[in-house]
């Protein structure tokens, strides 16, 4: 949301205020009472069970959007007191918004019959080239004094929770790292860890363990972006985003995994081909001004229904 309202913003469109408010129902009641403000508003959601209170601030002049976050339409879903609360704040909705076609259909397999406008606007990435650059500056300097080359790491980037079931891809990794020690491969799991999974850690990383609290969105296009080869678990957002060994990897087991790592790791020709595709896809599809204009555009149709 921070990326969507500093894009808008960076547009400097006429007549258009963009805050970032949180979840806290009191400064949002503060923000909406605010005297200088006669216009429309606009709430707009991230994920739709998350943010399903804002349909009681909707009235005339206060419309609400919601954008998709995945876990709403695919796990809240199979609750069937969230299903319900989401179908009734949905219907207070002007607009919905999801980032890729699989998002689309899977919220119209539950709310075919949905009135207001529906809009795919994938997310972008932004990429501090400069900054890249030093990186490599710093792990070369590394690199010359170890003396050990720091190419072969495996990332995994990403919220450790049982959903995500990080021991997964940790056992094809242990089997490759095994039969290559001669690699020194090192796996590094990046992300914030849900409250109620600290048993991930305990099973996963009986060692030292480095726990932060950051979120980490748009993860797959930021390191295509950056020309990084990404390694993926089939599913529907995924395929929207990666073309099997063109941009990507994907794979539908942990034996499938296991190959699209040694793949990487033996076939240069195609770790620098994905790495070139990924980059273009990443500079045609994902770009910042392209998403900020997106939502303007969205703005205004809101605008129009209100006329």
């Amino acid at each position: 949301m921070q990326r969507i309202r500093k894009g808008i913003t960076d547009l400097k469109e006429q007549g258009i205020y963009v805050c970032q408010m949180g979840l806290d129902a009191k400064s949002i009641r503060e923000r909406l009472s605010d005297a200088n403000w006669n216009g429309l508003t606009i709430l707009i959601g991230l994920n739709i069970d998350r943010t399903a209170f804002l349909a009681s601030y909707v009235s005339r002049n206060i419309k609400l959007a919601f954008i998709c976050g995945g876990t709403d339409v695919y796990e809240c879903v199979k609750d069937s007191a969230k299903l319900q609360r989401m179908t009734e704040v949905i219907s207070k909705s002007s607009a919905i918004v999801a980032f890729g076609a699989s998002l689309q259909r899977q919220f119209l397999s539950f709310w075919p019959d949905y009135k207001g406008l529906l809009r795919i606007i994938p997310q972008s990435v932004c990429v501090n080239e400069p900054n890249q650059i030093y990186c490599k500056s710093i792990i070369s300097s590394l690199e010359s004094k170890l003396a050990v080359s720091l190419e072969n790491f495996i990332l995994f980037a990403g919220r450790l929770r049982p959903v995500k079931d990080p021991a997964y891809s940790l056992k094809p990794f242990l089997s490759i790292a095994e039969s290559r020690r001669e690699l020194h491969l090192q796996l590094l799991f990046v992300g914030s860890v849900v409250s109620d999974s600290s048993f991930i850690l305990i099973r996963l990383f009986p060692g030292r363990i480095l726990q932060g609290n950051s979120r980490l969105p748009s993860r797959s296009p930021t390191a295509m972006a950056l020309g990084c080869p990404v390694v993926a678990r089939r599913i529907p957002g995924n395929a929207d985003l990666i073309e099997h060994a063109k941009t990507g990897l994907l794979f539908d087991s942990q034996k499938e995994l296991k190959e699209c790592l040694e793949s990487l790791l033996d076939d240069n020709d195609l770790r620098n081909l994905i790495s070139r595709n990924a980059r273009k896809k990443s500079q045609d599809t994902f770009q910042y001004h392209n998403e900020a204009k997106s939502y303007l555009n969205l703005i205004d149709e809101i605008r129009g229904q209100n006329i």
